[in-house]
């Protein structure tokens, strides 16, 4: 997962969005978040922002007699592994005010739900663009004819066009296609990204389908 180059304006968008985690199907009163309404706009993976991934996860876990959470997994995903896992992350730091039976504090079987919403606004007045042909990478190399799959990486755009920290993100499983995906894509020139009529360095992404 690419987190250490980001713009600032992708972590504002962030932190706007809102991922909130709605309780269901409460067995008691007593059982309730602290600092309510659950919040993990922080977690909201950069990777998803950049490719524009949204839904909603709904978590199962246990409540603990100390009123932590445990055993957490997916019971809904929201289609994207990277949200679910990203959800469990943020639920393994919620805290909640737990349940009892005869005034004792007991674990508790628990769900919530975390809805992914992606920032109304985009940070960039125009985004970023390639020069010539894009779908130049989009061919294939000699011996991967019958190897299909997507391979996508990231990669800043910097203000003068060119490319920098060109990462693999996710893999078409073909390391051959994959190794051609990144060295095309490097020698590509970009139109940058602007914010107010100026051109800004942007982390940006290309998505090759085989």
């Amino acid at each position: 997962m690419r987190l250490a180059f980001i713009l600032t304006s992708l972590v504002l968008a962030s932190s706007v969005t809102q991922a909130n985690a709605d309780e269901t199907n409460a067995p008691s009163e007593q059982t309730k978040s602290i600092g309510k309404p659950h919040t993990c706009s922080n977690y909201y993976p950069i990777e998803a922002l950049i490719l524009n991934e949204q839904g909603k996860t709904v978590l199962a876990f246990t409540v603990t007699k100390e009123g932590g959470t445990r055993d957490i997994r997916i019971d809904q995903s929201s289609g994207f592994a990277v949200l679910d896992n990203a959800a469990a992350a943020c639920a393994s730091h919620w805290k909640y005010k737990p349940a009892t039976q005869d005034t004792v504090p007991v674990d508790l079987p628990w769900k919530a739900a975390v809805q992914w919403v992606m920032p109304s606004e985009s940070p960039f007045t125009t985004m970023p663009m390639v020069r010539g042909d894009e779908d130049a990478c989009a061919l294939k190399p000699a011996g991967t004819e019958g190897i299909h799959g997507e391979t996508i990486l990231f990669f800043t755009v910097k203000a003068n066009g060119k490319l920098d920290d060109v990462e693999l993100e996710r893999t078409s499983g073909s390391t051959a296609l994959d190794n051609f995906a990144r060295d095309c894509v490097q020698k590509r020139f970009y139109v940058p990204a602007t914010h107010a009529g100026k051109a800004i360095a942007a982390e940006w992404y290309a998505r090759l389908k085989w």
